[in-house]
């Protein structure tokens, strides 16, 4: 899962307000895949805007594996299309990105990932912003059909990361 997860650039990634049921998900085919906390520093280059140019650096902490990540993300294509790189980072290391990066916001979620052929679907708790279920898969894949499945309906989408929501939550922006 991991793997899949960190090599996934030019994947289609769809966010929506709520949450759905765990039984509307394993009646519908989705295998769990496992339940993680993770907080994300989020981080900018010193002395530049936060989310310049549709990038977003992160620090991720899954306190489940107890391991580090530095993830980066962009926007490639239309709103939904973006290229993600995910690096393992060793312990004692993420002190490091402090000298050349400024903390933005942290952000703390609960997830639990599920997976149906090329579609990883998580529900995320967030603090402070609520519950939110996102899809990902390769931009060939469909996952309009999965979506409307569960009740995923395009008035639920949300089109903004979460960074960009907790900063318009924080700043009433």
């Amino acid at each position: 899962l991991l793997r899949m997860l960190a090599q996934d650039g030019g994947r289609q990634e769809v966010k929506f307000s709520g949450s759905v049921s765990i039984q509307s998900l394993l009646k519908n085919g989705w295998i769990p895949q496992g339940l993680t906390r993770e907080m994300d520093t989020y981080l900018s280059p010193k002395n530049q805007p936060a989310l310049e140019n549709d990038e977003c650096f992160h620090l991720r902490y899954q306190g489940d594996i107890n391991c580090y990540y530095l993830m980066y993300k962009r926007r490639t294509g239309g709103a939904s299309t973006r290229s993600r790189v995910s690096i393992p980072i060793m312990r004692g290391m993420e002190a490091d990105f402090f000298a050349v990066f400024d903390k933005v916001a942290v952000i703390e979620k609960e997830r639990q990932v599920f997976i149906k052929d090329d579609i990883v679907l998580t529900l995320d708790k967030i603090d402070g912003l609520g519950e939110f279920t996102e899809m990902r898969a390769p931009v060939a894949t469909s996952i309009n059909s999965e979506a409307e499945k569960l009740g995923l309906t395009p008035e639920r989408m949300i089109p903004d990361t979460y960074i960009r929501l907790f900063l318009k939550n924080q700043f009433k922006v």
